[in-house]
């Protein structure tokens, strides 16, 4: 039901980065994942396995699209997750994005994106992409509030040109472009980290540097207008400007580390004949379901063959998959799984 728009209030933007979405990218080792692990209640999803010399933190890994899709489902339905995190971190994006384009690929049974008819592929991992990735960025608590802030992680690309007097180097995250656009309309804060003069800085503004017969220009953005284009790095001193930006009176108070361990699950490897003959016995349960129905009507046959198709395509079948979608097929098993249980049928 909408909202009475006659009792909305004004929003109010906090100080600290609850709630906010944020793209941090920079040199491998320069300090990238220890600045998102401090941001407020911190769960890493670690595409990359990037964070075995961070202690006290909470992380697992993603080796593939399909445990990324699990994960963002427990984050949209667990209430209890809401409250135990307060910021999604994805570490690396870019290597996200090859794992969704190889899962349509999988899923279309193609060796490359491109063997998808007409280039329909690239838009089938675009839409994919940015569908799942919003999600955790839309999650709602009971209260109304948003239950998780974003952060995205990304390597640096440099690029060097000169015109004979002056040498020119362009600093730019390193994303597949398609990659950058779905990034540029989701984040409020782009952000480069990197050193100048033997100290760390972020850059959360487009920003030039000049030494000698060298330029140095550093790609980046904010949806904050004030926002200084150089901070230490630090998650103190990024908030801080932020309320700075902002010219908020709140103080805030700051965030204390938590002492829990890494907590790092494996994924068991996905049995595809085992869920193949899974899929059969529920087939069977929804079929027998739909006899309490008059002749002609199948509900649960129905939503088996939507929940298929939206894994598998319009028009394809389970039985003829193959073991390198059994991803999909796992998918479709768990989504069977629940729908089973909000509809009582065992």
């Amino acid at each position: 039901m909408p909202l009475d728009l006659k009792q909305l209030k004004p929003t109010v933007v906090s100080k600290d980065l609850k709630g906010k979405f944020v793209f941090i990218y920079g040199a491998p080792k320069i300090g990238k994942t220890t600045l998102a692990v401090n941001f407020p209640r911190n769960l890493l999803l670690g595409v990359e396995h990037g964070y075995n010399a961070i202690d006290n933190i909470m992380a697992v890994d993603v080796p593939n699209w399909k445990t990324f899709k699990e994960y963002v489902k427990q984050l949209e339905r667990d209430e209890d997750l809401k409250e135990q995190y307060d910021t999604i971190t994805i570490d690396t994006i870019g290597l996200l994005y090859e794992r969704c384009t190889k899962y349509i690929c999988d899923r279309e049974d193609v060796d490359k994106v491109g063997d998808i008819p007409f280039g329909a592929g690239y838009g089938m991992i675009d839409r994919e992409f940015e569908t799942e990735v919003r999600k955790i960025t839309q999650v709602m608590t009971k209260d109304g509030r948003t239950a998780y802030g974003l952060c995205l992680i990304g390597h640096e690309k440099v690029r060097i040109d000169t015109d004979g007097q002056t040498s020119y180097k362009y600093i730019s995250p390193d994303v597949p472009e398609r990659c950058a656009k779905i990034i540029n309309r989701m984040v409020d804060i782009t952000a480069y980290i990197g050193m100048e003069n033997g100290t760390r800085y972020i850059y959360p503004r487009q920003f030039s540097i000049e030494e000698g017969k060298q330029v140095t220009e550093i790609y980046a953005g904010s949806h904050f207008a004030n926002l200084n284009s150089k901070i230490e790095l630090g998650y103190e001193q990024l908030v801080d400007a932020i309320a700075e930006a902002m010219q908020t009176d709140s103080k805030g108070s700051k965030r204390k580390l938590s002492d829990a361990p890494v907590s790092v699950q494996v994924e068991e490897k996905v049995d595809y004949r085992k869920l193949i003959t899974n899929i059969k016995k529920v087939v069977v349960k929804l079929s027998n379901a739909d006899q309490e129905f008059d002749e002609g009507e199948s509900p649960h046959m129905n939503a088996y063959r939507a929940i298929t198709e939206r894994y598998l395509g319009k028009g394809k079948l389970v039985k003829e998959c193959n073991e390198s979608q059994a991803d999909m097929l796992d998918l479709i098993y768990n989504d069977l799984v629940d729908y089973m249980k909000d509809n009582n049928i065992t």
